[in-house]
């Protein structure tokens, strides 16, 4: 059904929140106007 896919992201749009990998705290920033989520542990 129509919207369901949001349950699948792993990190987009849950900056601040635990990674589910490694648990620290995700990383947002604005880059050229658009929203970047990463966990900087994990992709150090």
């Amino acid at each position: 059904s129509k919207g369901n896919y949001l349950k699948y992201l792993k990190v987009y749009g849950r900056g601040g929140q635990p990674c589910l990998a490694c648990g620290k705290n995700l990383e947002k920033q604005r880059i050229a106007g658009r929203g970047t989520h990463w966990c900087k542990n994990c992709q150090s």
